[in-house]
C-alpha cells in the first residue's frame, strides 16, 4: 500500500521534494548548492569506499519499489549485495576500513536504480487496473 496524504495523493517525500526544487530556483541558491553537492558526492563516495558498500546498497530494502526490484534480481546479484553489507557491518564493528587496495571501484554503479523506473511504472499501472 502506498502511502497516502491528504495534499493531492502526495506523499511527504514528494511533497518534501516539490518544496525543495522550489527552494533552489530562487535566487542565488543554486550557486551555493553545486558547491555543497560536489564536496557531498566525494564525502558518499570516500564512506562507501571505505566499507566495500554500492550506493544502491544504502537503498532501503523494505520499500515496495526497492523489494519488488530486489525480487528480480539474479541471485547472483543478491549474493554479492548481501556479502557486501555483512562485510561493512563487520568493519564498522571493528572500527576498521577497507584495505585502500579494494577500494578502487565505482560505488555509483547501479543495479537497482536503473530497474527502479520500470517497476514504478508497472507498479502504477496496476494501480490504475485495480481502481477501474
Amino acid at each position: 500500500a502506498r502511502a497516502q496524504s491528504f495534499w493531492g495523493g502526495l506523499t511527504a517525500l514528494e511533497m518534501q521534494t516539490r518544496r525543495f526544487d522550489k527552494f533552489l530556483q530562487l535566487p542565488g541558491v543554486r550557486s551555493l548548492w553545486n558547491p555543497f553537492r560536489a564536496w557531498h558526492r566525494r564525502f558518499t563516495e570516500k564512506q562507501l569506499k571505505s566499507m566495500g558498500l554500492l550506493m544502491d546498497d544504502c537503498l532501503n530494502e523494505y520499500e515496495p519499489v526497492v523489494a519488488e526490484v530486489l525480487k528480480k534480481l539474479p541471485q547472483e546479484e543478491l549474493i554479492m549485495r548481501e556479502k557486501r553489507i555483512k562485510r561493512a557491518f563487520d568493519l564498522s564493528i571493528k572500527k576498521t576500513e577497507l584495505h585502500p587496495d579494494l577500494q578502487d571501484y565505482d560505488v555509483w554503479r547501479p543495479y537497482i536504480t536503473s530497474r527502479i523506473h520500470a517497476v514504478q511504472k508497472r507498479m502504477a499501472e496496476e494501480r490504475t487496473y485495480q481502481t477501474d
